[in-house]
């Protein structure tokens, strides 16, 4: 985050926490600890390596801070349309 007993700080944290809390669901009751791990787990990874943030130019962290973009909103398109059922015609 930033230096102990800086004002940003606390902000900082807050807009996180926030961002965890309602595009992860970890703001939701866990029936177990290993649950929430879990569930913290998948939403940091996702945070880092799927997400795309506006401040970033539309990449991840991940992106940005490697070599090698990843692609995310690629991969994540090509995932969906396998899933997706195939188009009926009308």
């Amino acid at each position: 985050m930033t230096d102990a007993d800086h004002c940003a700080q606390n902000a900082l944290a807050e807009c996180m926490n926030g961002i965890l809390k309602r595009e992860f669901l970890l703001g939701l009751k866990f029936s177990s600890f290993k649950e929430a791990l879990k569930a913290v787990d998948q939403a940091i990874r996702s945070y880092n390596f799927l997400r795309i943030h506006g401040e970033l130019n539309g990449e991840t962290p991940h992106e940005v801070h490697s070599a090698e973009p990843s692609k995310p909103l690629i991969a994540w398109l090509k995932e969906i349309s396998r899933t997706l059922p195939a188009p009926q015609n009308v």
